[in-house]
């Protein structure tokens, strides 16, 4: 999902400020919390425990993107609050609209002039998942000169696969690949997509030339269009996924020490490590 575009940070605030207070209006309602880990904020009304989950899930993320890129240290010269709600309502309060609805996905970035602000909501198992593509472009805009579009698409949707747990992390699989149906807390069912996913698309017979794919530009308003748009992400991904596990970084000498993993294709079959 591509990220809203910025907006004053003072418009950010009173909107944040409109759900605590909306949501704190019952006496019964338990108290936000401001959480702090090494890098990131997390403001919540989930409790301590959740909280401090999505800062660890949020640090494990930026170790394993600082991996991809080998940098022991990763710039965020912009710092990074991640609002995280307990429940659709106060999440809903707050989601962009597409088509007059709310996004289905239970997350969303975005940035604002001295502050960047994710906005998560705990009722969906592993919500931090929904804005990896995001946080991994946050990330790379920061730590890293800009690149062609394929490169960058490529590798946020690499990241983007990304599960981790206590114990692990998986990256590598398609990222649009899944269950087509989620359950919340409550075992709630609700449908997560109707299109195909990147390795569906990319068993079909019309494929976009390696020519246009590498000199696509990095305005994303050039490939909007349907399948084309698509193509484009799900080439990106499978070029980037080759890259980096097949070894092949001299199609950017900048990154032969960048950190590789070792599984094979299918390109859809993801990697895992221990977590350290």
């Amino acid at each position: 999902m591509a990220p809203a575009g910025p907006i004053p940070n003072s418009l950010i605030r009173a909107m944040l400020l409109g759900v605590v207070l909306v949501s704190s209006a019952t006496a019964a309602e338990p108290p936000w919390l401001e959480l702090h880990s090494t890098h990131f904020t997390v403001i919540t009304d989930a409790g301590e425990k959740k909280g401090r989950e999505v800062a660890l899930r949020f640090e494990q993320m930026r170790a394993v993107f600082g991996s991809l890129l080998a940098k022991d240290r990763l710039h965020l010269p912009v710092p990074l609050t991640i609002l995280a709600l307990k429940n659709d309502k106060a999440f809903y309060q707050m989601a962009p609209l597409r088509q007059g609805q709310p996004i289905s996905v239970p997350g969303f970035f975005v940035p604002g002039d001295d502050q960047n602000f994710i906005v998560l909501n705990l009722f969906e198992e592993e919500s931090w998942r929904a804005v990896a593509h995001d946080f991994a472009h946050m990330l790379l805009n920061y730590n890293y000169p800009l690149a062609q579009g394929w490169f960058d698409e490529g590798l946020a949707e690499y990241f983007g696969s990304i599960r981790v747990d206590n114990k692990q992390v998986e990256i590598g699989g398609d990222p649009e690949l899944g269950a087509s149906f989620s359950e919340d807390l409550l075992q709630n069912q609700r449908e997560l997509r109707t299109s195909k996913s990147l390795t569906e698309f990319l068993g079909g017979q019309v494929w976009l030339s390696m020519a246009d794919l590498f000199t696509m530009q990095h305005d994303t308003s050039t490939y909007r269009e349907g399948t084309h748009h698509t193509l484009f992400y799900a080439q990106s991904w499978m070029v980037m996924h080759y890259v980096l596990n097949q070894k092949k970084l001299c199609l950017r000498p900048e990154l032969t020490s960048i950190w590789c993993r070792t599984s094979t294709f299918p390109w859809s079959r993801p990697s895992r490590r221990p977590m350290e």
